[in-house]
């Protein structure tokens, strides 16, 4: 059973989101920073060079299928997303859990925290030149489940069970 700060029994929820056109919108700017500090030269200028190769917007995008993308996208999310969710997020001293899989998020907290979880993810990845994108926003109770939703193409089902939270396979 989740409580609040009072200790008082409160509802779980769910929020499920993705991130609105992650591989048109990576600002190339974080993977530079991200470059300079995780990867020792000759990387930076190898990336760099990727980046200018391809033609995408200026200063945004990579290129859905180029083997790199994938993990030049897990960079830039793991600085936007990733690192400020593990910190103590003051916004949202009762978060529970989170799983980010590709642009994929999954966070679990407190029922009376789900619009200030889908605010404060909206405002990290404003903050990284990115958005939640529309209509793939779910902010499900678990006491009202079982809440059917897709994670990483599997249909997933979210309930409550005996004072805590049940995840199985949908059908």
């Amino acid at each position: 059973m989740l409580c609040d700060q009072a200790g008082q029994a409160q509802g779980t929820v769910l929020v499920k989101a993705d991130v609105a056109g992650l591989f048109d919108v990576v600002p190339h700017s974080v993977v530079r920073l991200a470059a300079a500090t995780l990867l020792g030269p000759p990387w930076p200028g190898l990336l760099e060079a990727w980046l200018l190769a391809w033609p995408t917007s200026p200063d945004r995008g990579v290129p859905q299928g180029a083997p790199l993308s994938p993990a030049l996208a897990n960079l830039v999310l793991d600085r936007v997303l990733d690192r400020p969710l593990e910190q103590a997020l003051p916004p949202l001293p009762r978060l529970r859990t989170w799983i980010r899989y590709g642009d994929d998020v999954a966070i679990v907290g407190l029922q009376a925290d789900g619009v200030r979880i889908v605010q404060h993810l909206g405002g990290l990845l404003a903050g990284g030149g990115m958005s939640l994108a529309p209509g793939k926003v779910l902010s499900a109770e678990a006491r009202r489940g079982p809440v059917p939703f897709a994670l990483l193409g599997a249909r997933l089902r979210w309930a409550a069970q005996d004072g805590g939270l049940r995840l199985e396979r949908g059908l």
